[in-house]
C-alpha cells in the first residue's frame, strides 16, 4: 500500500492488495498525527486496533483481493493501516496520508517583483518544504555556492500549516546576481538531500517606447461607427499605460472601454466623443506619449431607441397580421354562413315575426338562445340510434346537464359533413323551433346544443332520450297481447286488467318531428315515440340547468316481455297525451309533419 499525497479537503484513496486463500477479510483504520509541526508519525499498530472503516470497493481475481479505503475530506495527516485475515493467519500493512498545499514536496519561487527583475530591484525568493517529510533546515545556493546572510541578503524563516518556509531577500539586485538559485533540505527519515532551483535573470532598465508611425494622428469617423485606438509599447520594468481625453483620465463604461491596457475601443461613436486622446506610458525610467485627434461627424440615434423602434415595428406588424388573419377568418365564416343561409343564426330578427304565419315558415327570424349552449368536452357520444343519407342520431352521455345528476343519458342529432346546406338549415330550424316551443311533457324537449362550429357544419342538438322507441313498433310488437277492456254487454271498461299507466298525468307520449330514434331529415318523419325523459327539462328565461319538473320513469313496464300487455286504458291514455301535445303545438303555431 503506497503513501497518498493530497491537498487539504481533497479525497484520499488507499488501495490495499492481498494474496491469500481462503479469501481474506480486509479491514482499514486511520490514525491521525498529533505532532505539530507534523513529522513522520507512523507507529507500530496492533491487529485489535484495525476495524472495518470507510468506503470499500472490492475487486477479486482468483486468490488476489484488492480493496480500497477512501477518506472523502482529508484535513489531517496521518497513516492508514490495512489488515487482512483468514483461517490461515493475518497480515498488516500501513501507508502515510500526506497533506499539503505545495504542488511538490520542495518548491522554490520568486514572489517579487511580479515581472522581470531589473537591476536595482528588491528581490524576494521563497523556498518551501513539506513538514511531514523534511526538516526545517533549508539552505540556498547561488551558482553552487552557499548563500550566507549579509547586509544585502537576509533570511526569514516561518512555519505554515503544511510547510517549512525560508524567504531570501536581496535588497538590491545587480547583474552579478544572475544565475542559478537552488534551495535544498533533508528528509526526516533518511537524511537525504532534496532540492529545487530557478534561473534568475537580471535585466538592465529601459525607458518606455511606443510603437507607431507617428506620435499624433488625425481620425475622422461618422456617428454610429466603431473606433479603435492602439497604444503598443515596451520598457523595463514593464510600463503602465494611462488613457486621457482632453487632458483628463478616461474612465471605462459600457460603450467606451480599455482592452488589456493597450487598446481604447468605442463600441459606437457619438458626437460628444470628439476630442484629443492620449495614451501615457511610464515606468521608473521615464515616460512616453502618443496622441490622436478624433472628429465624429453626423448625429446618431441611441441604440436603445433603434432597438425600441424595431421592436415596436415588429409588434405592429404582428398586430396587423393577427388582425388581418382574424378579419379574413371572420369574413370566410360570414361568407360560409351566408352561403348556408345562417347569417342571422344567433341574433335572428324576432321583431319581424308574423303571429299569423306558421312558425316553420319563419325559422330564419328566430334567434338562438345562448343559454342552451353546452360545452363539447362534457358530451361523450355513444352508439348510433338511427341514421340516414343526411343525418344521424346518437346516444350520448352529458356531464352536469341535469342538476343532482353527474351524468345524464341524452340523444344527439347531427348532420353528416358531406350534406348540403338545405339539410343543415333544416336541423337549425328544428333547433330554433324547439327553443321557441319551450318544455312540455308531451313533446321531446330540447336540453342543449353545441353550435360553436356551426359554420363548419358541426351542429349538435341535444334532446331527451326515448329508450322505448317507436309507438307504432311497440303496438305491433305486443298486438297479440292486446286486452280489450270494453264490456260486450254494456260497453263499460273493465279495470280488473293491469295497465301500463298509473295515471294520465304521470306518463306521456311524445309526438313531434324531434325523433331521437330515427334519422335526421329535412322532411318530417312519420313516427310517434313513447318517451322516457331525463329527470329535468329546461326552458329559455330560466337558469339553464334549473329543474322544472320530475319525469316519471315508470311509464312502460316491459322489463318482462312475456308479461307485457297492451290494454284499452293504455290506448286511451296515450291518445290523450298525443292530443295534449298536438294542442300545445297548435297553441305555439307549430304544424307537426305527422299531423299536417
Amino acid at each position: 500500500m503506497d503513501p497518498v499525497y493530497v491537498k487539504p479537503s481533497e479525497q484520499a484513496t488507499f488501495t490495499c492488495t492481498c494474496v491469500g486463500y481462503p479469501k481474506p477479510t480486509m479491514n482499514f483504520a486511520f490514525f491521525a498525527c498529533d505532532d505539530v509541526p507534523w513529522t513522520n508519525c507512523s507507529k507500530s499498530v496492533q491487529r485489535s486496533q484495525v476495524d472495518q472503516f470507510g468506503t470499500r470497493a472490492p475487486t477479486t481475481k482468483e486468490y488476489v483481493t484488492i480493496e480500497q479505503f477512501a477518506i472523502p475530506n482529508a484535513t489531517t495527516a496521518g497513516y492508514v493501516v490495512c489488515a487482512a485475515e483468514n483461517s490461515e493467519g493475518s497480515a498488516m500493512v500501513q501507508a502515510d496520508l500526506l497533506i499539503g498545499d505545495l504542488r511538490e514536496p520542495v518548491v522554490i519561487r520568486k514572489i517579487s517583483p511580479e515581472f522581470e527583475v531589473v537591476s536595482g530591484d528588491r528581490v524576494a525568493i521563497v523556498c518551501a518544504a513539506s513538514v511531514y517529510k523534511h526538516t526545517n533546515e533549508i539552505e540556498f545556493l547561488w551558482n553552487g555556492s552557499l548563500v550566507k546572510e549579509s547586509e544585502e541578503i537576509t533570511f526569514q524563516d516561518s512555519y505554515e500549516n503544511y510547510a517549512h518556509v525560508r524567504k531570501l531577500v536581496l535588497d538590491k539586485a545587480s547583474k552579478l546576481h544572475a544565475g542559478v538559485l537552488k534551495c535544498r533540505t533533508k528528509t526526516i527519515e533518511s537524511n537525504v538531500v532534496e532540492s529545487k532551483e530557478i534561473q534568475l535573470e537580471i535585466f538592465e532598465p529601459m525607458k518606455p517606447k511606443i510603437f507607431g508611425e507617428s506620435d499624433h494622428g488625425e481620425i475622422t469617423q461618422s456617428s454610429g461607427e466603431a473606433c479603435q485606438l492602439d497604444c503598443y509599447s515596451k520598457g523595463i520594468p514593464k510600463p503602465t499605460i494611462e488613457w486621457l481625453k482632453n487632458g483628463e483620465p478616461l474612465e471605462n463604461d459600457t460603450r467606451v472601454h480599455v482592452i488589456n491596457g493597450t487598446t481604447l475601443y468605442f463600441t459606437y461613436l457619438k458626437r460628444e466623443d470628439s476630442g484629443q486622446y492620449r495614451c501615457r506610458v511610464r515606468n521608473r525610467e521615464g515616460q512616453a506619449e502618443k496622441g490622436w485627434t478624433l472628429t465624429v461627424t453626423g448625429d446618431i440615434v441611441e441604440k436603445t431607441w433603434i432597438y425600441a423602434g424595431l421592436a415596436m415595428l415588429i409588434a405592429l406588424i404582428l398586430i396587423v397580421v393577427l388582425i388581418t388573419s382574424f378579419y379574413c377568418k371572420k369574413k370566410q365564416e360570414v361568407a360560409a354562413m351566408r352561403k348556408a343561409g345562417l347569417v342571422s343564426f344567433a341574433e335572428g330578427y324576432k321583431g319581424q315575426l308574423n303571429p299569423g304565419l306558421p312558425l316553420g315558415q319563419q325559422t330564419d327570424l328566430l334567434p338562438y338562445d345562448s343559454r342552451y349552449e353546452f360545452p363539447a368536452e362534457k358530451l361523450k357520444l355513444g352508439k348510433t340510434l338511427g341514421c340516414g343519407a343526411f343525418g344521424v342520431v346518437m346516444m350520448a352521455t352529458a356531464q352536469g346537464l341535469v342538476p343532482d345528476e353527474k351524468e345524464s343519458t341524452v340523444a344527439v342529432k347531427m348532420v353528416r359533413k358531406q350534406t348540403d346546406n338545405v339539410v343543415m338549415r333544416a336541423l337549425i330550424s328544428e333547433l330554433k323551433i324547439m327553443i321557441h316551443l319551450g318544455p312540455h311533457p308531451n313533446v321531446v324537449n330540447l336540453l342543449g346544443a353545441i353550435t360553436k362550429n356551426v359554420v363548419r357544419r358541426e351542429l349538435m342538438v341535444i334532446v331527451e332520450y326515448c329508450p322505448y322507441g317507436n309507438l307504432q313498433d311497440y303496438l305491433m310488437k305486443y298486438r297479440r297481447r292486446f286486452v280489450d277492456q270494453f264490456s260486450e254487454i254494456d260497453g263499460s271498461l273493465d279495470y280488473r286488467w293491469p295497465s301500463n299507466v298509473s295515471a294520465v298525468s304521470s306518463q306521456y307520449v311524445n309526438d313531434s318531428n324531434n325523433n331521437t330514434g330515427s334519422e335526421v331529415s329535412s322532411n318530417p318523419t312519420n313516427s310517434t315515440y313513447i318517451c322516457n325523459n331525463s329527470n329535468y327539462i329546461t326552458q329559455p328565461g330560466s337558469d339553464f340547468n334549473k329543474p322544472l319538473g320530475h319525469i316519471n320513469r315508470a311509464m312502460i313496464r316491459d322489463d318482462d316481455p312475456n308479461q307485457t300487455t297492451v290494454t284499452t286504458t293504455d290506448l286511451i291514455s296515450w291518445s290523450a297525451q298525443i292530443a295534449c301535445g298536438m294542442e300545445y303545438l297548435a297553441h305555439r303555431l307549430v304544424i307537426h309533419g305527422d299531423l299536417a
